[in-house]
């Protein structure tokens, strides 16, 4: 499979927005809650669906087919190319059957790679959060995405689960995003709230402790948002020990 072809696909899928996780934050005490999404993020996500959806329409117009490009098994590109007429129907019924019923066949990179960004734009166009959040799974899982544009779809992923209140799996996906990005700091903080709120204290204030570190070597100004907060992990850890 050529990079350029997976890039021009995965670059229309990885919407860069990321959940604002300390914006809760009224006071150094106060829990972190995941942000429903705003009308910002569902515009941005239709105006992604659309592009995703033009991308698919014109790969189509020029192969007879979007799965032609990509090397998978005879059986997954049956199912894709009847997946992708479904995609045509304005019945979200319809198009969460003909979803249902391609999944089991898909099982090489390139099937999970296509399915998954079928079913993002499927779930941007009806805007189905679990659509959504399922489809950038497949995406990231599939290994088809190239480095390059995978710490946006990490990004969404971690939004979506944000969304969820899954901190666990967003958990996962900020520590993917830091091991690939470990100078950003605000990713560090993202992952150290999310630690803190699942009882990690000492692993959050080392992010902490990383993430102000790397602000103040860039010569830029540490927000105290971040250090209130830190502090209050720093006092949550403490009277964790002493009990």
């Amino acid at each position: 499979m050529k990079l350029s072809k997976i890039i021009r696909i995965a670059a229309l899928l990885a919407a860069a927005q990321g959940t604002s996780l300390l914006a809760q934050q009224n006071s150094p005490e106060a829990p972190t809650v995941p942000e429903p999404p705003n009308e910002d993020m569902i515009e941005m996500r239709a105006e992604q669906a659309q592009r995703l959806f033009d991308r698919l329409v014109n790969e189509k117009a020029r192969r007879g087919s979007v799965v032609a490009g990509y090397k998978m098994a005879p059986e997954e590109k049956k199912a894709l190319r009847t997946l992708e007429d479904s995609l045509d129907s304005e019945d979200k019924g319809k198009v969460a059957a003909a979803l249902a019923a391609a999944r089991p066949h898909m099982s090489s990179p390139n099937a999970l790679f296509v399915y998954g960004a079928l079913e993002l734009q499927a779930g941007n166009r009806f805007q189905d959060s679990a659509m959504q959040s399922e489809g950038t799974d497949l995406v990231v899982g599939s290994g088809a995405a190239p480095e390059k544009v995978l710490s946006r779809l990490l990004r969404n992923q971690a939004s979506f689960a944000m969304e969820a209140n899954d901190l666990p799996k967003a958990e996962g996906a900020f520590a993917k995003l830091l091991a690939m990005t470990p100078a950003d700091a605000d990713t560090a903080v993202a992952l150290a709230q999310i630690k803190a709120d699942l009882g990690k204290h000492q692993e959050a204030l080392g992010l902490f402790s990383q993430a102000i570190a790397a602000k103040t070597a860039a010569g830029q100004e540490v927000p105290a948002l971040w250090l209130r907060v830190s502090e209050s992990v720093r006092r949550r850890a403490q009277a964790s020990a002493a009990k």
